[in-house]
């Protein structure tokens, strides 16, 4: 198990880095967007075909007198509150993009501001509030790059992973291991390409150095195994009742993913190669339900 998470943390950390030197390459993004279609199709069927079926069988096993779906109730509770998560970390990020524009509109204004009291003594101040607001209409704020926002999404997406990684720590089949683990290996290595793009792309100038761009994808990369070993203190602690609670909470947590952050974003009518997206996406959710019988 330690030699798969470190082989797992280790391809994801390259997978972050590939960006750097392949920045100018015109269908990078075309490809890795092809990849994530089918990463969508592996986490849905592993989410419901597996996490929560599984959890369902075991849960019942607890829940004889009171008859209460408590599977689903997990599945929710995971859903919900991946939901809430993002809300929180898009408010936080639009809140900053926000203060970042009005920041930049007004030091332009500052600095492009034709109106110099030397030279233009006889212009009152509603004259120079009129020009002003002429400039305002002309000139639309601009934004800085910063590494704030790719810090914010490093963040968002190591508890994405934290709880991926959970969800194969509380596994006691090892099929089952191995079924999840094609699941988040194959979602983190484009998770981690994707967030090396957008270090780069929102960098100043797009330009960041090798050593920032290599402590952000490591502490992404090790997101998953810490949720692994938290996973297993849990199963080695808690009762025999904790791990299928974990399974239907991670559920909720994998088809939030496919169906929220994944499949309407790739499978839009305006998305390109939809009909080998659509492929990508049935061959992913075929490979988890070929797998479902026999784990």
């Amino acid at each position: 198990m330690n030699l798969k998470k470190e082989i797992r943390s280790g391809f994801s950390f390259a997978s972050g880095i590939i960006p750097y030197f392949f920045r100018n390459i015109n269908n990078a993004s075309r490809y890795l967007s092809l990849c994530n279609t089918f990463a969508g199709g592996v986490f849905f069927g592993a989410g419901l075909l597996h996490l929560f079926a599984d959890a369902n069988s075991e849960l019942e096993k607890y829940n004889l007198k009171y008859n209460y779906p408590l599977s689903t109730l997990c599945l929710c509770f995971g859903f919900l509150f991946t939901l809430f998560l993002e809300l929180v970390v898009n408010e936080v990020l639009s809140k900053y993009e926000k203060n970042s524009q009005n920041t930049e509109y007004f030091e332009t204004i500052r600095e492009e501001d034709p109106i110099s009291p030397k030279t233009n003594k006889n212009i009152n101040n509603s004259e120079t509030q009129k020009i002003l607001l002429i400039h305002s209409h002309d000139q639309k704020p601009k934004s800085k790059n910063s590494l704030v926002i790719p810090i914010l999404l490093v963040v968002a997406l190591s508890i994405h992973s934290l709880f991926e990684g959970l969800a194969m720590g509380v596994q006691t089949s090892q099929l089952l291991v191995i079924d999840i683990l094609i699941a988040i290996f194959s979602h983190k290595l484009l998770a981690s390409f994707a967030l090396g793009v957008s270090i780069i792309t929102n960098s100043p100038n797009g330009n960041v150095s090798i050593y920032k761009l290599s402590i952000l994808i490591f502490i992404f990369s090790l997101s998953s195994p810490i949720g692994s070993i938290i996973g297993l203190l849990i199963v080695g602690v808690a009762g025999s009742i904790t791990p299928p609670i974990l399974q239907g909470i991670a559920s909720g947590t994998f088809l939030y993913i496919s169906m929220v952050e994944i499949i309407p974003k790739e499978l839009n009518h305006q998305s390109r190669d939809i009909i080998w997206k659509s492929i990508l996406l049935l061959l992913g959710f075929g490979g988890m339900a070929i797998v479902a019988i026999w784990v």
